[in-house]
């Protein structure tokens, strides 16, 4: 079976009609898009594409493995595959066409031994468990004798949707049912409050708008999010909300209370399910509950449109259980033909992890950010006041 490996952003686009087809054909993501993965590229790429490309022997696409190299392990001088969209997106995967993973992942493995001898290690991380994949790389990786250490790391909640309100109401604990009633019925009483669905390119844009205005303020001075940081994030994340939102697969609701944006949800389409991207209120909103009372609103409105799921990816944060949420979990899977390579980079990644930990070392990168995008700001705000 031929194989190929994709280098350069003008083959990747040559591939692009493959791609979508065999995208369509499966069981993929969102995040498996050819207009999410390049459009991540075009942002935050560092290193060289390395998409690994198998087709049958009649020229035929079976699948793609989305893999950029990269030159560090958590800090190790080592260089590594690793796939496109790593830490922005929840669920990563590779793209294959149904019914040919066998053939795939055999030939994947057969171009992955004939790489350059650097490229010893491939990190996999954020692989929904639920993937049809991982069974393949693990079978293929003990048949061909690489080492594959896998660990259920990252915690993904998600509720499931019955076919009304009152019933997904009555499913929550008898406590949450209060808070969600009191919520609305507060906030009723005290201020005007106003829902908006925004779904034409018109109101996305200025629903946008509102939604970097309302995560900044929320996360101001955070030590932990580098989310809209910059002039070029917003500019990504802009591009990539339009194109859904032309597809049809963007959901993004606010929240105006008093005639001001108070909360923020926002979630791509997957089938029957809503899979939340962004969720975030303005503090000056927090006594209202403004983030709680948009929540069930999308969630209700989930409902009537016949989504069976919502998903809200990513991260164990509390009120995502309070919403009857179960937990899932991503896989982090390392393939390496050296046993002490991957030994070194498992022992690299735990020291990472423990010193990331450190409040003290947080806040230091925290303001590295804000200084970084001040800074950029300022060199835009000069350019523009000398043209």
């Amino acid at each position: 079976m031929p194989t190929r490996v994709i280098r350069t952003v003008g083959e990747w686009e040559a591939e692009r009609t493959a791609w979508e087809e065999i995208y369509t054909s499966g069981h993929h993501t969102p995040f498996q898009r050819y207009e999410w993965l390049s459009g991540w590229w075009a942002y935050a790429g560092a290193g060289r594409l390395h998409i690994i490309q198998v087709d049958d022997d009649a020229g035929r696409a079976l699948g793609f493995a989305p893999f950029f190299v990269r030159k560090r392990y958590y800090g190790w001088p080592l260089p590594h595959l690793a796939f496109i969209g790593t830490k922005r997106a929840d669920y990563l995967d590779f793209l294959v066409r149904d019914g040919a993973e066998a053939v795939f992942f055999r030939e994947l493995f057969h171009a992955l031994q004939r790489a350059d001898q650097p490229l010893v290690l491939v990190d996999l991380r954020d692989v929904p468990e639920s993937s049809a994949n991982i069974p393949w790389v693990e079978r293929e990786a003990g048949r061909q004798a690489w080492f594959c250490v896998t660990d259920r790391c990252s915690v993904c909640v998600a509720c499931r949707l019955p076919a009304d309100w009152r019933t997904f109401l009555r499913s929550l604990s008898a406590r949450n049912q209060r808070h969600v009633r009191y919520d609305r019925r507060n906030l009723a009483r005290r201020c005007t409050a106003a829902f908006r669905d925004c779904r034409a390119p018109h109101d996305v844009q200025q629903g946008f708008r509102d939604m970097v205005r309302i995560y900044r303020e929320r996360w101001a001075g955070s030590v932990d999010t580098t989310r809209f940081a910059d002039d070029a994030a917003v500019e990504f994340e802009a591009a990539l909300y339009l194109d859904a939102a032309k597809r049809g697969e963007l959901r993004l609701w606010l929240l105006d209370v008093d005639g001001e944006p108070a909360a923020c949800v926002s979630g791509f389409v997957h089938g029957r399910t809503l899979m939340i991207d962004t969720v975030a209120h303005a503090p000056t909103y927090r006594e209202y509950s403004a983030g709680n009372v948009l929540i069930g609103h999308v969630i209700e409105a989930s409902i009537a449109e016949g989504f069976t799921e919502v998903d809200f990816t990513r991260g164990a944060e509390q009120y995502k259980y309070a919403w009857g949420g179960e937990e899932r979990r991503n896989v982090h899977l390392r393939l390496c033909r050296s046993y002490t390579t991957i030994v070194r980079a498992i022992r690299a990644e735990q020291t990472y992890l423990t010193a990331a930990r450190s409040s003290t070392l947080r806040r230091t990168l925290a303001l590295a950010r804000r200084v970084r995008a001040a800074g950029i700001m300022a060199l835009f705000s000069g350019a523009a006041l000398t043209s």
